[in-house]
Parts: structure tokens; C-alpha cells; sequence
């Protein structure tokens, strides 16, 4: 029998684990090397701030006392008492000691500061303690002042006048418009009636919420209204596109009948504009645009009327009519027409030419010869005039009694009527911010959406339709009752940009008053008494104010914040 003897188990044998490495003590840590070089950097800022090296600034902050302890200044006060010890009383007597060397550090770190600073030896306006944080404290009171002055020189609480014709007009802000689309019943009342009856909000009795106002400002008078023709802008009606429907204005006495009644409005604008009523009113044919304005808009002392583009033809007309007009854009200003007591000058101007084809004839030259120069004169001459066909150039300024003359003259003008196309038969457009007879009351369409632009949302506002510079002032006024930021983008119509041109361009000749193409004016004096004299215009008071001001230059853009307008 054998016996199996059970060996004891052998544990296992253990293996001695190394300690951690252990960071040699002239190695640095990572975080302790980022904060070095933040000071670092920091110390360069300061430098360059003040002017002076990094060596000079690590030079004159070092304490001239480091082994001094400054005392904490938030430790509770301790109240010297009296006492037998001797411990207590040595105590008692260094801690005067103590404070004077604080104050004395104190004061030598201020030195520094002030030094670097440079406001080395210069007296305090203030009875406090100077210190570095009143220092900076008022000197960022006075960067705040100093970009408070620059943002009111960029920007402007009025708007500037321009007499630019829209097409369309479009609002952004991130905040949602008040306005929607969705009229009460008593909201569009509210509207019509304040528009045509030109009533202002202070005087009360209607309903002032955003949408009854917002609807008054998109309101215009317009004639003729054909609803199957668009009528504005004149120079895109028909591109592209066959009418299928017959043009009922292809009759003789449809034709008639329009031009009749088209007279009459033009007749009825014309008396509002004299009696000043009406502060301007659009006339849109088909190769022209002509704005005419009451006296008093813009400084302006009598009733004016710009008419561009023009042909060489048609300022031929106008001179054969006897209506007496300047170019105030054209770089060689001359006088195109004169008046009827103006004939010595034509007399004089005929003789000079006859003496001096005489004296050619008598030193030999041929008559076939005379007449060729001649012709080349006349054809130099037409060149001349036809590189300003069609262009801002070609503007004309009519003012005073001549005004009348210009309104005879597109009465009876049979060339501004189309005789070919969609519009044929049809008078020009006529576009006013007052009723007139025979105006119909229109309104702007109007489309709201939310657009992203560079990962932002923003709300979007548009409005279409012929855009009167009136409504430009009165869309972004009301906005700015309930929108503190918003811009706006304008589609102008370009051939009317030339209108806020020769007015600016005029207002800027009314120094020189030996320039006969310049407007009379009334002055500065004058313009309170032109602003009582256009209250009934229909105009709101604030907008009439920037009317009779010379505050014009064209704009494509506008940026509201801060309670500032800035315009580009």
C-alpha cells in the first residue's frame, strides 16, 4: 500500500515593481512654461502700449522693496489696546512701522505706473487718491466718449433727399416686423383715410397700430390705371414678351378719350404743384422722365422741372417752342435756348460769322471750299451734342414762368405717346404723393420671408411697385418706432439718379451767382417761411423738413442702429 504524500503549494514569487520616475528638478513643467509666456506676453503688450522696450517695463515693475510684506488690505482692522505684556507692546509699536512701508511701496508702484503711463508730474483734476484702476477707469470713459463722437459723425437721425425713382424696396433685421399682411378691416381704413386726407398722427381719431401705418406708407396716386399694362417702369413694358390680347388704345377714339382725360390730371397736378399742395409729381413717357417740383423744395425759390434723358431733337423742339431751359450736368454749361430778349446776342453771333467767312472769301477762298467748312463745323458741332444722347448729360432744368411753357409743350406733344408696341395710344404715367383728378389710389405689393445670410437668420420685407421718395422716408420712420437695427437695399431706376444730381449739383452753385444755370434761392432765412408755405403739401412734418433742406445726395442702401441712419 503506498501512500501519496501532498506537497505543499509554493506561492508565487513576486517581482519588485520600480518606482515612478521622478522629474529631474531642472526640468520645468508644460503648464508652468505656458504661464512664463503668457507674462511674457502680456509684458510686450504693456511695452507697446507705452512706447517703451519689454526690458524697461520688466525693469520698472520690480518692487524696489520684494522682502517688504505688504499688509492684506481686506484683514479686519485691529485696535491697538494697551497692554502689561511685552509681546503686545512690541507688536503695538511695529505696526505704524509696517503701515508707513506699505504706503511707501504703494506710492513708488504708482510712480511706475504714471511713468509708463506718461503722466509723470502732471496734477490730478479730481480730489480722490490717484491709482491705477481710477486711471484706467477714466481713461476707458473717455475711449467711450471719443467712439460715442465718431458713430454721431458716421451717422445721421434724418435721412438725406433723393430724388430717385424705386422699383423696389427691401427690408433685413433679425428681429420679426411687427407688420403682417393680415389687414384688419378698421387697421386699412385707418390707412386710406390718413393718406388721403394727409392727416398726421398727433392729431388723432384714427387707429395708430404698426399695420394701419405701415399701410398708409404704401400707398401712392398714379394715372392712367390699366390694369392689363404695367405702367412702371416705362423702359422694361413689352421687352420680350407678344401681347395676345387686342390693344384696345389702337382705336381713335379710345385714344382720344385717354388723352383727354390724361390733360386734365396733368392740368389739375400742374395748379396743385403752383398753389403748393402737391411738393412734386413724376411725369414716365416712354423716352423721358421729367419730376417736377413746388417752390420751396429743396431752397429752391420757383417752381422748377427736370426732364431726363433728351435728344438733340428733342431740345430742337423745345427751342422752336420758345421754352427756355439750361443743362446744369453738361461739362460744358452753355445756354440752349435763349429767351426772346436775347436776339441782340444771336444778331452779334451771326455777324461775327459772316465777317469771318467774308474775310476768307476775300483772301481767295472758294465758295465750295467756305461751305465745306461750314458743314465740317456744323457736323463737329452734332458730334458733339450726340456723345451726350441718352446719358445724365443730356438733362435739362427748366424753372420759373418757363415751367408753364414746358407744360404747353407735352400737352400738345404728340412724340411722347407711343404709336407702336403694348403702350401704344397710352399717356405717359403720372405718379404723385397727394390725390389729384382723375388719380387712382394704388398700393405697393408687398412680400414678407425669412432669408440666411452667413449661417444668420434674418426677416425680409419686400416691397414692389414705383417707390416715391417720400415713402422712403415714412417706411424706414416707422420701422424705427419698433426695430432699433435694420438695413435696407434699394433697386433704383437709374435714368432718375440724374434728378438728385443736377439738384445737388445746383444747391452747390448757390454761391456764384454770375452761373445763370443755377436756380435762385431762398437762403437759410427763408426756408422757415417756405416750410408754413408747403404745410398743406400733404407731406408729414418731419419729412417736409428734410424736403425744404439741401440735404440731398443718392443713396442705394441704408443701415440703421444707434438711432443713426448712415446711407451708401
Amino acid at each position: 500500500m503506498s501512500l501519496n504524500v501532498i506537497s505543499p503549494r509554493k506561492s508565487p514569487r513576486r517581482v519588485p515593481v520600480a518606482p515612478p520616475p521622478q522629474t529631474p528638478p531642472q526640468w520645468k513643467k508644460p503648464e508652468d512654461v505656458m504661464n512664463l509666456h503668457r507674462l511674457r506676453l502680456k509684458r510686450n503688450a504693456l511695452a507697446a502700449r507705452m512706447g517703451v522696450s519689454p526690458k524697461a517695463v520688466a525693469k520698472e515693475l520690480v518692487s524696489p522693496k520684494p522682502a517688504a510684506k505688504r499688509k492684506n488690505p481686506f484683514r479686519k482692522s485691529e485696535v491697538l489696546t494697551p497692554s502689561p505684556k511685552k509681546k503686545s507692546c512690541e507688536t503695538s509699536a511695529r505696526l505704524p512701522m509696517n503701515r508707513k512701508e506699505d504706503s511707501e511701496w504703494e506710492q513708488q508702484n504708482d510712480e511706475v505706473l504714471f511713468k509708463l503711463l506718461g503722466l509723470e508730474g502732471k496734477e490730478p483734476s479730481f480730489s480722490q487718491d490717484l491709482s491705477f484702476l481710477t486711471l484706467s477707469t477714466s481713461a476707458s470713459v473717455e475711449n467711450e466718449t471719443c467712439n460715442n463722437e465718431l458713430s454721431v459723425q458716421k451717422g445721421s437721425r434724418t435721412l438725406p433727399v433723393d430724388w430717385t425713382l424705386r422699383s423696389k424696396i427691401k427690408f433685413y433685421s433679425r428681429k420679426p416686423f411687427v407688420w403682417n399682411q393680415t389687414l384688419k378691416l378698421c387697421e386699412e381704413a385707418s390707412g386710406i383715410t390718413g393718406f388721403v386726407r394727409c392727416i398726421q398722427n398727433e392729431d388723432g381719431g384714427l387707429d395708430t397700430s404698426p399695420n394701419a401705418t405701415f399701410h398708409e406708407c404704401s400707398l401712392y396716386w398714379q394715372h392712367p390705371n390699366l390694369p392689363w399694362l404695367e405702367l412702371f417702369p416705362r423702359s422694361k413694358v413689352g421687352k420680350g414678351e407678344q401681347v395676345k390680347m387686342p390693344l384696345l388704345t389702337a382705336y381713335p377714339h379710345v385714344r382720344d378719350s385717354l388723352h383727354r382725360d390724361w390733360s386734365e390730371s396733368f392740368r389739375a397736378l400742374l395748379q396743385l404743384l403752383r398753389a403748393r399742395h402737391c411738393p412734386y409729381f413724376y411725369v414716365m413717357a416712354n423716352s423721358f422722365n421729367c419730376i417736377f417740383r413746388a417752390s420751396g423744395i429743396n431752397g429752391c425759390s420757383q417752381t422748377n422741372a427736370l426732364v431726363n434723358p433728351t435728344t438733340r431733337g428733342f431740345r430742337k423742339l423745345l427751342a422752336a417752342d420758345g421754352v427756355a431751359f439750361s443743362m446744369p450736368l453738361c461739362k460744358k454749361v452753355k445756354r440752349v435756348s435763349e429767351e426772346m430778349g436775347d436776339d441782340d446776342e444771336e444778331l452779334e453771333e451771326s455777324e461775327a460769322q459772316t465777317d469771318a467767312t467774308d474775310w476768307l472769301a476775300s483772301l481767295g477762298v472758294d465758295a465750295e471750299d467756305l461751305k465745306k467748312m461750314n458743314s465740317a463745323e456744323e457736323m463737329f458741332s452734332f458730334k458733339t451734342e450726340a456723345k451726350e444722347e441718352g446719358k445724365d448729360e443730356s438733362l435739362i432744368l427748366v424753372e420759373g414762368t418757363e415751367v408753364n411753357a414746358l407744360f404747353n409743350f407735352l400737352i400738345n406733344c404728340k412724340s411722347i405717346v407711343a404709336t407702336a408696341g403694348p403702350l401704344t395710344g397710352v399717356p405717359p404715367t403720372l405718379l404723385a404723393p397727394v390725390a389729384f383728378t382723375g388719380g387712382s389710389l394704388m398700393s405697393l405689393k408687398v412680400r414678407q420671408s425669412t432669408v440666411c445670410i452667413e449661417n444668420e437668420s434674418f426677416h425680409s420685407m419686400e416691397l414692389r411697385g414705383p417707390i416715391l421718395p417720400q415713402a422712403v422716408h415714412y417706411l424706414c420712420t416707422t420701422l424705427t418706432e419698433t426695430s432699433d437695427d435694420f438695413s435696407v437695399t434699394l433697386a433704383n431706376l437709374d435714368v432718375t439718379k440724374a434728378f438728385t444730381s443736377a439738384t445737388a449739383h445746383t444747391l452747390s452753385a448757390q454761391g456764384d451767382t454770375n452761373d445763370v444755370d443755377s436756380p435762385a434761392k431762398i437762403g437759410k432765412g427763408g426756408q422757415a417761411f417756405s416750410k408754413e408755405g408747403l404745410n398743406d403739401c400733404g407731406l408729414k412734418a418731419k419729412t417736409l423738413t428734410s424736403f425744404c433742406s439741401e440735404n440731398v445726395s443718392i443713396f442705394d442702401s441704408i443701415k440703421y442702429s444707434n438711432e443713426l441712419f448712415s446711407c451708401s
